[in-house]
């Protein structure tokens, strides 16, 4: 019985550059995605410096100066949280703006930071700084690296003893007379 030819090097080689050139087209596409994420991740920042000062304010019943939220905040140990969820909000803004460049130049591997990226994001906007915008932001980043990620080619055939695909099925028996 006659075997089927292995794909020779050269039709292999081919499927690789189409399936480069797909994953690259897909990571061109994606390109808003981090963009619009790392511009979110920035604008979280006076947002919620916003929101935290209008919230202070309404429980005291009076209006405060920023001054005087910076003293109340060392007061209570909120300063160093709130530094700590600004410098992640930055770094988070900084990778995915990095990531974007990446999708741009059409480099699909750069999906896997992005969508780790934006996990912490949507982690780190809910528990420490960032609110709504923050979590839009971390769910930007990860659709946007879900869209770009890179594929595999699709493989070539089966083999089987029978060359290509699955085996034939057994011939029906003829209807009976009655």
């Amino acid at each position: 019985m006659n075997y089927p030819a292995p794909p020779n090097a050269s039709r292999r080689a081919e499927r690789r550059a189409v399936t480069r050139d797909a994953n690259r087209r897909r990571a061109r596409t994606a390109f808003g995605y981090p963009l619009a994420a790392g511009a979110l991740h920035l604008l979280t920042i006076p947002i919620t410096l916003v929101a935290l000062k209008g919230a202070t304010e309404v429980l005291l019943g009076y209006p405060i100066t920023w001054d005087r939220l910076w003293a109340m905040l060392a007061e209570t140990g909120g300063m160093s949280s709130l530094v700590a969820g600004i410098l992640t909000q930055v770094a988070l803004a900084g990778i995915a703006l990095v990531v974007a460049v990446a999708f741009r130049h059409g480099i699909a591997r750069a999906a896997v930071p992005l969508i780790a990226a934006g996990i912490a994001g949507v982690v780190v906007s809910e528990f420490v700084l960032g609110g709504i915008a923050g979590l839009i932001a971390g769910l930007l980043s990860i659709a946007g690296g879900l869209k770009a990620r890179p594929r595999r080619p699709p493989p070539e055939f089966a083999y089987t003893r029978s060359g290509y695909g699955l085996p034939p099925s057994p011939p029906t028996p003829p209807p009976s007379e009655p």
